[in-house]
């Protein structure tokens, strides 16, 4: 350059001051947002868009809804209609929010939670790597599903439909917001001047007194198209490096034979083969119009006319795929006359986001995946940049006649065509706990208290090794880590060093005392009642109307308990467990927190006397003779129990109790780990109890 200026001088100077070419922000149609109407002003159109909540599944019912609502929708090549799918790596704020919430505790909980969201960080740029190689790496991505209406009809037009569809895509089960100026700025931006170096999303300036499409791109942009791909680079404020995006485009190579929904998601990440992934940032859409349909019908009859006359000719066997294109075309005039669908044109578009290093691997992966999800795509080449610039929000419209030369376009069904909507993908759990990434990448967090479910009970089941103590260890210190307390039963010294790194207590078959009646007093205290009227209550006289009075609660523990210890292989009948809760109570009027197994014991025989010498109450009493204060199990369960409520993570090792004891052990644990979660503080706080 410097040398034409030299051999040309001020002339050539003069005419590279005025370039041929405008800046690429000019070919976009984006101008105005109207804040009452909620409706983007473009160039020659009007236009919506909504913000989606990705699916984590389908079944047959939304997709006959989503075809209902299809069919509704206005006809013609003045309406374009766009369903997104976006999925990239800027999971840092859902990083960072989870960080905050499992930091409270401070000390080594906070160090171990900042390590934990340093290599969630990593991995969101890197991925997770496994001993197969980096083919197989497991990354950390956030689905994003979106919709866009493009019109060229009256503002009054277009806003009508935009309140229809407002409480359609409810009534369907979508979940939606709308789609503002500055969502708009993103979307448009990430898709030409993606950022691979942020893992956090930025929420971009919108100034309402310029021009949208002025602030879609950064100046500097420069965008180079090859035949297979597009280079992009610009730089971004706050970042010394030049971004550097290769971004490759994919289509549809044909229409599948079959392909349902629900199926969408495996063109994400195949779950038999972890190397067929969408590995890199990508863009999915959807873009299509509603052909009209007294047209198509006449088209359509005109077909079955013309195939009539070869089918039943001696032609036919010449043409032999005319029988079976009459018989569809016969099925679909039938479908017309049903109302059970339309015809609709479809331009199906797959984004890469990718750099030189990584684009062959990534566009590999993709064939792969695609492929095995019943989708065969290939490489838009030679029309890069129109694949790119059609898929955009609110600029299909112009593109579909380009579409067509291309053969992109393709004809199909409305009731097939909702099939391909890329609004399925995983479901998304963000609000904290344990990181647990999905199978199909998606970043998500596991709260056995965040789960939407009647109760919060689970079981976790597994092959030896298969990693049961990890998880549950994990999901233990999640809830430590947020306030809450856990309680562990434990065989083999699984959690000793972790209970011991959170400062936890870690009791052994030594140490662990369960005199069921330690913490009653204090329940009393808190309850504002006797537990001598414990056996009176009703459920409704609890604190919540639909659980039972914690008294009420622990008398029936302590009724299970004594009753396993005298009767481990037997159920007592009614008689006996009513005269063993009498005998319970009776025996805490008099000793109240001192309360030993031999004073039961002692208020059973007094009342098997009471009762005529009932034998069976006395017989009860003498089954409690190894668990009384001189029997061979008395210490375990007469001296006072050492669950504290107060503290906030307590492990015992069952190692060491005899199998004859350990269902007593067990049970006894169970009761007084109840009576320490009630009271161990509010319901709001979190609560487990663990047994392994």
């Amino acid at each position: 350059m410097s040398s034409v200026i030299a051999r040309g001088g001020l002339n050539t100077l003069y005419k590279r001051a005025h370039p041929v070419a405008s800046h690429m922000h000019q070919e976009l149609p984006y101008r105005y947002y109207d804040d009452e109407s909620g409706l983007f002003e473009n160039q020659s159109t009007l236009g919506f868009g909504k913000k989606l909540n990705v699916l984590g599944g389908a079944n047959d019912e939304l997709v006959a809804a989503l075809n209902e609502l299809v069919m509704r929708l206005p006809e013609g090549k003045n309406w374009d209609f766009q369903f997104v799918l976006t999925g990239d790596n800027q999971v840092g704020h859902i990083i960072d929010s989870n960080y905050e919430q499992a930091s409270v505790r401070g000390g080594i909980v906070e160090k171990i939670a900042q390590n934990q969201a340093i290599y969630a960080h990593y991995a969101a740029r890197n991925g997770y790597n496994t001993k197969l190689g980096p083919s197989y790496r497991f990354d950390l991505k956030n689905y994003n599903a979106s919709f866009f209406c493009t019109s060229k009809a009256d503002r009054e037009t277009v806003s009508d439909l935009k309140t229809t569809l407002d409480y359609a895509f409810v009534q369907t089960g979508i979940d939606h917001q709308p789609i503002e100026p500055h969502d708009l700025i993103d979307n448009v931006s990430q898709a030409l001047n993606f950022n691979s170096a942020r893992n956090t999303p930025k929420r971009p300036h919108y100034n309402e007194d310029e021009l949208l499409h002025s602030q879609m791109l950064e100046l500097d942009s420069e965008f180079l198209i090859h035949k297979k791909y597009i280079e992009s680079r610009c730089s971004f404020a706050h970042q010394d490096e030049v971004a550097h995006t290769r971004v490759i485009n994919f289509t549809l190579r044909r229409l599948p034979s079959e392909f349902r929904l629900y199926s969408f998601s495996n063109c994400l990440a195949s779950l038999r083969n972890a190397a067929n992934a969408l590995r890199c940032p990508f863009r999915i859409s959807c873009n299509f119009q509603i052909e009209p349909t007294g047209k198509e019908k006449v088209k359509n009859e005109g077909k079955i006319r013309n195939l009539s006359k070869w089918a039943h000719s001696p032609m036919a066997i010449f043409i032999p795929t005319a029988k079976k294109e009459l018989q569809e075309r016969e099925e679909l005039q039938d479908a017309f006359l049903r109302e059970e669908c339309k015809i609709a044109s479809m331009v199906f578009t797959i984004t890469l986001f990718s750099n030189k290093e990584n684009m062959k691997a990534d566009m590999a992966s993709a064939r792969g995946v695609f492929s095995e999800a019943g989708l065969p795509i290939v490489e838009a080449d030679m029309i890069q940049g129109q694949t790119l610039l059609a898929s955009l929000p609110f600029n299909m419209i112009d593109f579909y006649d380009d579409c067509r030369k291309a053969g992109r376009v393709r004809q199909i069904k409305t009731s097939n065509l909702v099939n391909f909507f890329p609004i399925v993908a995983e479901y998304k759990r963000i609000m904290g706990g344990m990181l647990l990434p999905t199978m199909r990448h998606q970043i998500s967090y596991f709260d056995p208290f965040n789960m939407s479910t009647d109760n919060y009970n689970m079981a976790i089941t597994g092959v030896s090794g298969s990693g049961k103590s990890f998880i549950t260890q994990n999901i233990a210190r999640s809830v430590f880590e947020r306030g809450g307390k856990v309680w562990i039963l434990d065989k083999g010294d699984s959690y000793k060093k972790f209970t011991q790194t959170m400062s936890g207590v870690y009791m052994t078959a030594g140490s662990v005392f369960l005199n069921p009646f330690t913490h009653i007093a204090t329940v009393e205290q808190k309850a504002g009642i006797s537990f001598s009227e414990a056996s009176n209550l009703k459920p409704s006289e609890g604190h919540d109307d639909d659980d039972v009075h914690p008294l009420a609660s622990i008398l029936g523990d302590i009724t299970g308990l004594i009753a396993s210890m005298a009767a481990p292989n037997t159920d007592l009948n009614d008689t006996l467990d009513s005269a063993l809760s009498d005998a319970i109570l009776r025996a805490w009027d008099r000793h109240k927190q001192n309360t030993l197994i031999d004073h039961v014991q002692e208020a059973l025989f007094e009342l098997a006397k009471e009762r005529d010498d009932d034998r069976r109450i006395s017989d009860l009493g003498h089954q409690l003779n190894k668990y009384c204060t001189d029997g061979i199990y008395g210490d375990i369960f007469n001296k006072p129990s050492q669950l504290d409520p107060d503290v906030h993570l307590t492990t015992i090792e069952l190692e060491g109790f005899t199998d004859n004891v350990l269902r007593p052990v067990i049970f006894a644990l169970m009761v007084s780990i109840n009576q320490a979660m009630y009271l161990a503080g509010e319901r709001r706080i979190p609560k487990v109890c663990i047994i392994e």
